[in-house]
């Protein structure tokens, strides 16, 4: 065998392979669900050629294919939640507006001479890594009532029925159930009784950029602990957000990073954000930056939300066995040199940023904490 990859589909021949795995997909799997009179009629091995097609011109939905060598082997397609009823070729109305905001599993297939090979299983992770990054809460997809392997796959995977089926009709005497299952991403929330931490998400858009605007209608061009979003548009600042929180995936000149947008819990407000790095394992890190990053939004500076932030920001970092945690600022950075300074940190260094303006490098042992604790 051939190394096993996986690749975009982009080229006529992946449509036609995607179709083909399809075709062979549902003939093993749907024989004793669907009349062998639609089956030879409807489920031809080109049928879904040109639903990848216009997928693939239309940038909206993407294809993935795993081989091994040239032999396909399984396929998926997925994309944004199908709330305006459906990315080509369907037989039902697979709308769900409720969860616009998601991922969808539009179809997964692997071929039936070699199911039980974890081909399924390295294609689905894929998806999930990657409907990951772009900030999605979570992810969907539709499955036959009828299908207990794949339903047993899926479950297999995190995902379960959420309670919603829908009707298909594929002749006037064949009807089946879609079920829709789902699988919410693990979102990191750090909260006591003022202010609540919650890891950058897609449903943030909005008040991020209001937030952000902010900052700049201020003259504030840089927004500290803000992992770059001062210098990027909010989805790609996401997807390289959610890359860095992965040690698999996160860029070789940072460190793996949590980076959380801060709420005051009475109204909601985006009142910051906290960017809290796992490790300092890059030379700027070491020397500068250290563990955590944060800025608080002009309007709510003066607040004591800065330390709100900081110490549920330490909190997180024990629970990520960090012992001493490091943190720079402005020597005339009044307002932080004091946050930090509530929150236990002592002064180890003064230097010269790279702009050429003094600063200060703290140190706070969180050691001593949780004796304290």
């Amino acid at each position: 065998m051939e190394q096993l990859h996986i690749v975009d589909a982009c080229r006529e021949q992946h449509f036609r392979d995607m179709s083909l795995l399809h075709a062979l997909g549902w003939r093993a799997a749907y024989r004793d669900s669907i009349p062998a009179d639609y089956m030879a009629r409807e489920i031809t091995d080109e049928r879904w050629v040109p639903v990848f097609r216009q997928n693939h011109g239309e940038g909206r939905y993407h294809g993935l294919l795993l081989y091994d060598g040239e032999q396909p082997l399984c396929c998926a397609t997925y994309g944004p939640a199908r709330v305006d009823q459906s990315a080509g070729d369907t037989v039902c109305n697979f709308s769900s507006p409720d969860l616009a905001g998601w991922g969808e599993l539009v179809s997964l297939y692997a071929h039936p001479d070699y199911w039980g090979q974890g081909h399924g299983s390295l294609v689905i992770e894929e998806v999930l890594n990657r409907v990951k990054a772009t900030g999605c809460p979570g992810c969907f997809l539709y499955v036959l009532r009828e299908n207990d392997r794949a339903r047993r796959f899926y479950e297999k995977h995190g995902f379960v029925w959420d309670g919603h089926a829908l009707n298909v009709a594929l002749t006037p005497d064949t009807t089946l159930s879609d079920l829709r299952y789902r699988k919410e991403f693990s979102r990191m929330i750090i909260e006591n009784e003022t202010i609540c931490l919650e890891q950058a998400a897609a449903s943030h858009q909005t008040e991020a950029e209001r937030m952000k605007q902010e900052f700049f209608d201020f003259g504030e061009t840089i927004i500290n602990g803000s992992a770059l979003f001062d210098q990027m548009l909010f989805p790609e600042w996401l997807v390289n957000t959610n890359r860095n929180h992965d040690p698999n995936t996160v860029r070789k000149d940072w460190a793996v990073a949590t980076t959380f947008f801060a709420f005051r819990k009475s109204d909601r407000k985006m009142v910051g954000m906290i960017d809290v790095r796992h490790e300092l394992a890059v030379p700027f890190l070491q020397k500068y930056g250290g563990h955590i990053g944060y800025s608080v939004r002009p309007t709510e500076r003066k607040k004591g939300y800065a330390t709100e932030m900081l110490r549920l920001a330490l909190s997180y970092c024990q629970s990520l066995h960090i012992n001493t945690v490091k943190l720079g600022c402005y020597a005339d950075n009044i307002a932080s040199i004091r946050t930090i300074e509530r929150c236990g940190g002592i002064c180890v260094e003064k230097k010269l940023y790279t702009d050429g303006r003094p600063m200060l490098v703290y140190q706070i042992d969180l050691q001593c904490k949780k004796q304290d604790s």
